[in-house]
């Protein structure tokens, strides 16, 4: 099994050098690749030395030296990878000893599988980092010490991609590009690979959509084989409120416009739908609460008759006696229009 391993590099001179060794020391990588991404700190010197001491490192930067985002710098790492499969790696993470063992035996039983996927957990760099990694998703400081990003339970390939986004109850969760092994064929089948126009969250969409189109089967997703490095400047757990919601209205619409275009099941644009009101409806409050549910229902009349949109219009007010209301105005003019 020969792998390259992608990693995209921006301001990460600190931790850089522990993400490629870990990459390093497996044996099945046969080729890192590195992508500057115009860091402002040392980081491009730092992978310059790795490079010019190790073979197997191939370093690449975009044209003129621009910072494109992670999605443009995965996307040429993928373009410039040789080996047969590839894996991924942020730049302040790390693989643990053995990150491809079971990989490869997966690969070796099912052959028709595209790729696999593998818990990965979390490396605190700080105290503050932990306490602010158990703020924003909302665990006890004892929880994180067993805390791992995995799907709960093996699924399917065919039931993957309706697990993670919720529809399908027999498993929860997710799996972090850290964790996951493809094979390169696979991803020339699927394009765009990466979306250059998320900043954040382009992770998640890409495995989302790999999902779908393709045969993913669980690696080992009971231990971790990679770990998260947080620290301070993480931007997932530093941006505020206003920008999660907002990056995550992004997500959806991208979502819903993918599942539009593709013409999938409508149980599947709905979800994504209901992803993207909800969040729309957290920006807003007051009397634009109250008409953006309005021009909403307009809008989206047989979104808002499904049972997602029943979830919507009865759980989007605080208050139990607008909820009421909503319900019995919408579906009185709604039948109405039958």
């Amino acid at each position: 099994m020969n792998v390259s391993v992608i990693i995209p590099v921006y301001n990460a001179e600190k931790y850089i050098e522990k993400a490629v060794l870990s990459a390093l020391v497996q044996d099945e990588v046969k080729e890192i690749v590195l992508v500057e991404d115009a860091s402002p700190d040392n980081a491009l010197k730092i992978c310059q030395d790795l490079a010019q001491k190790y073979d197997i490192i191939k370093l690449y930067t975009h044209p003129n030296n621009e910072n494109r985002g992670a999605g443009a710098s995965r996307n040429l790492g993928i373009n410039k990878a040789t080996q047969e499969y590839l894996a991924f790696l942020d730049a302040d993470d790390f693989y643990l000893p053995n990150r491809f063992k079971k990989d490869k035996e997966v690969f070796e039983k099912y052959s028709q599988a595209d790729g696999v996927y593998s818990a990965i957990g979390v490396h605190f760099y700080s105290e503050e980092a932990k306490q602010q990694f158990c703020s924003a998703f909302n665990c006890t400081p004892q929880e994180i010490d067993h805390y791992l990003t995995t799907v709960s339970t093996a699924v399917a390939p065919q039931d993957l991609f309706k697990v993670l986004i919720g529809l399908n109850k027999s498993a929860f969760g997710y799996f972090s590009l850290d964790g996951f092994t493809i094979k390169r064929k696979t991803l020339g089948k699927i394009y765009p690979h990466f979306n250059q126009e998320l900043r954040l969250h382009q992770d998640t969409e890409f495995l989302y959509r790999v999902a779908y189109y393709a045969k993913l089967y669980p690696s080992n997703i009971k231990e971790a084989v990679a770990k998260r490095g947080v620290h301070e400047s993480n931007r997932i757990t530093q941006s505020d409120a206003k920008k999660k919601i907002a990056n995550r209205i992004k997500l959806y619409q991208v979502f819903l416009n993918w599942a539009q275009k593709e013409k999938l099941e409508l149980d599947i644009q709905d979800k994504f739908r209901f992803s993207l009101l909800r969040f729309k409806f957290q920006r807003v409050h007051g009397i634009k609460k109250h008409l953006l549910f309005a021009k909403s229902s307009i809008i989206e009349r047989r979104f808002f008759s499904s049972s997602f949109g029943e979830e919507m219009h009865y759980n989007m007010f605080d208050n139990k006696a607008i909820q009421q209301l909503y319900s019995k105005v919408y579906f009185i003019l709604h039948n109405k229009k039958k």
